[in-house]
């Protein structure tokens, strides 16, 4: 087969850096007008102020911010127009981020602009299939009589830390049990807590533990979950999918090219930028879980993206 197709070149081959003349310096890259372009928006974006008023929300875990919570909550006619009410602060979609006109001019060509743009100003949603009225509130009643899950139970003050954490942040929203049980459309899920190794900064497998937020677990009243009702084909699809696949390659050429040099390599933990997102209200009441204020019961409902 050689004769016909010529000697196939092997791995280092493929891979092997081209070489320069002897004596002749590497041509200089001279910007053209698109990337000069391209870094002109960024500047003028990094440069566009963002302000950001206080929100009349409490972040405490303590009961009496869930009071405080849930009076304003009823004031104002429901979640939604709470959050209507805070316009302009942190608990506002998209209050993290850039204004979506100020991101427009850098992310209108890529074709998940329309997705983002709607999330950053109405947040996030997922399509779910309906769930019967009754066996919703037998849900509710379910959830709030079972807890969360032993793994949670059983490690009481790791677990509080965490969420107590989380609830300073605002991802998480006090409410008081009987307030969040009416809401319209309000679903639970429970929570447990896990122990994992992960990867600190000298390269040591070290323990860390995690709180898990179980949207698959069916409740015997409508013996389903939030995520049993997703509608998938209506979910933005993977577009990521072989990074992996390309990032080993990538390892593996630079090894080939450079057999004695060190590869450094960098993590970005990129699942915190969404938590940064906002849930729309019709979807933070469909992830509420329940937690104890010191002893006392209570609801949490999700305004960011969960894990």
């Amino acid at each position: 087969m050689n004769h016909l197709l010529g000697k196939s070149p092997t791995m280092r081959d493929r891979f092997r850096a081209p070489t320069r003349p002897s004596g002749e310096p590497y041509r200089r890259l001279v910007p053209v007008h698109w990337q000069t372009s391209f870094l002109e928006t960024i500047q003028k974006i990094l440069e566009t102020p963002k302000k950001v008023r206080p929100h009349t929300f409490r972040f405490e875990p303590t009961l009496e911010a869930a009071r405080a919570n849930s009076s304003f909550m009823q004031q104002c006619g429901g979640l939604r127009q709470a959050i209507e009410a805070q316009r302009g602060s942190s608990v506002y979609f998209g209050s993290e981020f850039r204004d979506a006109e100020t991101l427009e001019p850098l992310l209108k060509s890529h074709f998940l602009w329309p997705r983002v743009r709607s999330l950053l100003t109405n947040g996030a949603s997922y399509p779910l299939e309906p769930i019967d009225e009754e066996e919703r509130l037998l849900d509710v009643a379910a959830a709030v009589k079972r807890g969360n899950h032993k793994s949670a139970k059983d490690n009481p003050e790791a677990f509080s830390k965490i969420v107590s954490d989380e609830i300073t942040r605002g991802f998480y929203l006090p409410l008081t049990t009987r307030f969040a049980s009416s809401l319209p459309g309000a679903e639970f899920a429970p929570q447990g807590f896990v122990t994992q190794g992960t990867i600190n900064e000298h390269g040591d497998v070290i323990l860390k533990n995690r709180v898990t937020h179980d949207q698959s677990h069916k409740w015997p009243g409508s013996k389903t979950s939030v995520n049993s009702r997703t509608i998938t084909i209506k979910l933005t699809p993977c577009v990521f999918g072989n990074t992996m696949r390309r990032t080993v390659h990538f390892i593996v050429g630079c090894r080939l090219r450079h057999p004695k040099t060190r590869i450094l390599g960098s993590k970005s933990d990129f699942s915190k930028a969404y938590k940064r997102a906002h849930f729309d209200p019709e979807t933070a009441v469909k992830c509420c879980t329940v937690f104890d204020f010191d002893g006392k019961p209570g609801v949490l409902a999700a305004l960011r993206i969960d894990r």
